[in-house]
């Protein structure tokens, strides 16, 4: 796990490899294989039909991480 203080010293010095994930499953396969893991905000649009992001919950969140 990189900390907020090795992101900040790897700029400008070392690539870092960053994937989006939707939900547990495709975290867990680069799970210990990339650098940071982000999880994507878009789902509430792609799965709920919602109109933005901004309407993404933490609930909404953790229900599609579990999943």
């Amino acid at each position: 796990m990189k900390t907020i203080t090795a992101i900040k010293n790897s700029k400008g010095k070392t690539p870092l490899t960053v994937i989006t994930a939707y939900d547990a499953l495709f975290a867990s396969l680069f799970d210990g294989k990339v650098d940071i893991i982000l999880v994507g905000d878009s789902l509430n649009m792609s799965f709920n039909a919602a109109p933005d992001t901004l309407s993404a919950t933490m609930e909404v969140m953790l229900y599609h991480s579990k999943a």
